[in-house]
Formats: structure tokens, sequence, C-alpha cells
């Protein structure tokens, strides 16, 4: 057996030049279908076996579309299409809090407030809000092991498209963002005292991005350079900007006068594709910073996810 290859038994080889070697092969002698060689290398049987089921939390009554973590790890907190949130405690095995909330859509955005005891959360939704909780009270109950909260809601319905994504900065327990299909990217304040009519104004002056007439699909903020923010847009471009070299303004003010960027990723093969009609290319879906801030994660749609450094 001296001089062959040791693979797994899915037939993919253990070492990652093998393994491409491999593809390349199959694909220039035409074995398997294309599509079967993309999930290999999308996703290998290998790698789905280092995965492993730790525990199953049960309580929403529709689809989890978000999770996020406390600063500390210690409490979940997810968004579901049955337009609640929980907040659950871990390790304890998923003992939960349940929030109900004012949206009228299904919930793709969840954060908690930093530094904030984990009492004030953000979630964003396909009904075009954003709305900060603010868990005064809870009580316990047997049902999901759960304990229902009272709580107080700030609704902002700045946005005219579905939202999809909130972000928020470490250590800071008053400033959070929102990126939705209407192509803006908005700062909220919770220092700031504004009235209902300005909370609900579509041309409320707090737009610190615009792609119009795209969409932005998610923004984060580089934990360690918090005035660096990488926004995902259906783009094969991530857009990286300065903070502080950004002006808030009324969608009006952004019209006609895209915001610059200090950087932008794009794997090199999908560059080619930017001549081609909007649906051909693989736009970002989603952008994200390692814990260091030294490397950006992004996916794109139709295709695969590309990790690179920003600095």
């Amino acid at each position: 057996m001296e001089g062959w290859r040791h693979v797994q038994d899915d037939g993919v080889p253990k070492d990652a030049a093998s393994f491409l070697r491999s593809v390349q092969r199959n694909r220039e002698c035409g074995w398997g279908s294309p599509g079967k060689q993309r999930k290999t290398l999308q996703f290998t049987g290998a790698t789905l076996r280092r995965l492993g089921l730790e525990d199953t939390w049960e309580g929403h009554g529709g689809c989890v579309n978000r999770i996020a973590w406390n600063e500390s790890g210690t409490k979940l907190l997810s968004g579901s299409d049955d337009r609640c949130l929980r907040i659950w405690d871990y390790p304890s095995h998923g003992e939960s809090i349940k929030i109900n909330t004012m949206h009228r859509g299904n919930i793709f955005g969840v954060q908690f407030l930093p530094s904030t005891g984990e009492r004030q959360v953000v979630s964003g939704a396909m009904d075009s809000t954003v709305q900060v909780h603010h868990v005064e009270r809870v009580g316990e109950t047997r049902e999901f092991r759960e304990r229902n909260s009272t709580c107080t809601t700030t609704v902002f319905g700045n946005h005219t498209g579905r939202v999809k994504y909130v972000e928020v900065e470490p250590n800071n327990p008053h400033l959070f963002w929102s990126a939705a299909e209407d192509g803006l990217v908005r700062q909220y304040d919770t220092r700031d005292n504004i009235s209902e009519e300005q909370r609900t104004s579509q041309s409320y002056p707090n737009v610190i991005f615009s792609v119009v007439p795209r969409e932005t699909k998610s923004v984060a903020i580089n934990p360690v350079r918090t005035h660096e923010m990488a926004v995902a847009c259906d783009t094969p471009y991530v857009q990286i900007l300065d903070r502080r070299k950004l002006t808030m303004g009324s969608p009006e003010s952004h019209a006609g006068s895209p915001t610059k960027a200090v950087l932008e990723l794009c794997p090199p093969h999908l560059c080619k594709d930017l001549h081609r009609p909007r649906k051909a290319y693989a736009g970002c879906t989603f952008a994200t910073y390692g814990s260091s801030g030294q490397k950006l994660v992004a996916t794109f749609h139709a295709d695969h996810a590309y990790a690179g450094c920003t600095f």
C-alpha cells in the first residue's frame, strides 16, 4: 500500500493539498456532477464529523433567524419568526427569559447592548422597525422553564426596507446600528432625547452610510479598532469605512453622493463578474470581524466564505 494516499471514508484526502488536487482532477475528468463538486468544496464529511450537538433548547414558536452572545459568553439572545426574543442562560441548559416585542414581522437582527447587565437588547425585523427593549422585571413560570419579562420598548420606524441586521460597539451601552434593504445604515444613540415623530420619520438624519438603490445586508464594528466598520451590500465588494470620517444626515443628503469607503474587499474571481446583470454575480450576504480585529470573514450568495486582513 506504499504510495497510496490515505483518505477519509467519504473519499476526501486528509491533507488540504491532496484534497484540492483530487477536486481539480475530478473536474478535469468530468467525474461527478458540478453540484456535488461544489458541495464537496463547501463542506466536507470530515468537517461535519468534527461537530457535535451539545444541547437543544426549546421555546420559540417559529424559525430562529439570528442569535447573539453577551460579552461574557454566559447568555445567548435569539430572535425568531414568532416575533419574540429569548435570553438563554448558558451553560445551565436553556432556561430562558421571554421578551414579547412589538414587531409585526420576522425578527432578523438581535444584539445585547453592552455594559447594561443584559437588561437592554436591540432587535430589527422585516416590519422595517428597530426596537430597544428595556427588561424591567422577570417573573417565573414552569412552561419551557421560562421566565416572562416585563419590559419597556422603544420603536424606531426610520427604515423603509426590511431590517436585516443590528450591530453594537464593544463596551458602549449607547450606540448601535442597523442595516436594511433600503440601502441605508442608520446610527442610533440611546442618550438622544428625540420625539415620537422623529423616531418614526423616514427623513430623520441618522443615516451614516448609503448604497441606494442597492441593499445593505449586515454591518460589523471592528472589536479592536472600533472606528472601523464593515458593510455587506448586494455587490461583491465589502465596504470598509472609517466612522470618524462619516457624517450623519438624512437619506436625501446622501442621495447622489455615495459614501466613500477607505477599502473595498472582493474575491478576485468575483470582480470579473461585475459587467454581468445584477442577478448573475455573487453579492455579499454577511461580513464579520474576528476577535482580534485583524481578519474579516464574508459570505457571498451562491459562492463561498472568504477571510482576509483589513490592515
